[in-house]
């Protein structure tokens, strides 16, 4: 690892471990372990490069251990609130090498997906130009993938075994706010932000 701990910002930690030589568990593993505040970007960066590795003239293939390794080393790092707690519905059901060729072909990263399958959106605040989008690159149609989106988020189930009071939905975000949140680049901000319309 070539970067310090002292005062680095988010993008300056993101770019190291880009330019790494080997992004695999014991890189990403030290990284997690000294920058945890930035576990999500990490992670969602990771995922992101084991995409880009496939070739971008040929399907992402969804049996790809690499895929499969950098989603689980995902969904280990999101907090709680994040990690899939929809059970049932054409996005709840993907397997994780379909749900990242979903985001690729959508030009989104994972944890932005991530937000909208988990419901952590304001299904009113959420574009129709979007949800068609979504739809049709997942297979559905669009009245199915509306009808589980605009449901509460669930509570996760390893939440509800760790809490020790009554445990809590997350608090749903509007769509423009999670475009902000998601650690998406400027261009696949600029994409999503124009389907929001003026």
């Amino acid at each position: 690892m070539t970067i310090s701990h002292s005062a680095q910002s988010l993008d300056d930690i993101l770019l190291a471990f880009a330019a790494e030589a080997d992004h695999g568990q014991a890189t990403l593993s030290s990284y997690l372990a000294s920058f945890p505040e930035h576990a999500e970007a990490l992670a969602a960066l990771a995922a992101e490069i084991a995409l880009s590795t496939a070739s971008r003239d040929q399907p992402v293939p969804v049996d790809d251990p690499a895929i499969a390794r950098a989603w689980a080393v995902f969904q280990s790092t999101a907090p709680l609130e994040t990690k899939s707690v929809a059970t049932s519905g054409m996005l709840a059901n993907l397997e994780p090498g379909r749900f990242l060729a979903l985001a690729k072909t959508l030009d989104v990263n994972a944890v932005f997906l991530s937000r909208i399958r988990d419901r952590l959106v304001a299904f009113a605040t959420i574009p129709h130009a979007f949800l068609v989008r979504l739809a049709e690159a997942a297979g559905g149609e669009l009245a199915a993938l509306a009808a589980e989106l605009d449901q509460p988020p669930a509570i996760a189930t390893g939440q509800r075994f760790k809490a020790e009071g009554k445990p809590a939905t997350a608090a749903q975000m509007t769509f423009a706010e999670a475009i902000a949140s998601s650690h998406l680049t400027t261009e696949q901000r600029a994409k999503l932000e124009a389907l929001s319309g003026p």
